[in-house]
């Protein structure tokens, strides 16, 4: 997914899709801290939303995040 992300030869949807996926798959294993950092660059490189308004990564903003900072922050 990371080099899908990256390669500006492929479409923003695309790119955006590959870089929510990686914070998606950081996200189910647990590793919280890896997936804030990937979803804070889905924010950052790909700001506008998905074309497709139903898009899972249109759901990741800030709030979406501090909520994942909370789990870090609370045990079990």
């Amino acid at each position: 997914y990371r080099k899908i992300a990256e390669n500006k030869s492929f479409d923003y949807d695309t790119r955006r899709s590959a870089q929510y996926a990686i914070g998606r798959i950081y996200e189910k294993k647990g590793d919280y801290v890896k997936a804030i950092q990937e979803y804070e660059r889905l924010l950052k490189d790909f700001p506008e939303p998905h074309s497709e308004p139903a898009h899972p990564s249109n759901e990741i903003d800030e709030g979406y995040i501090n909520r994942l900072k909370d789990k870090i922050s609370q045990p079990g």
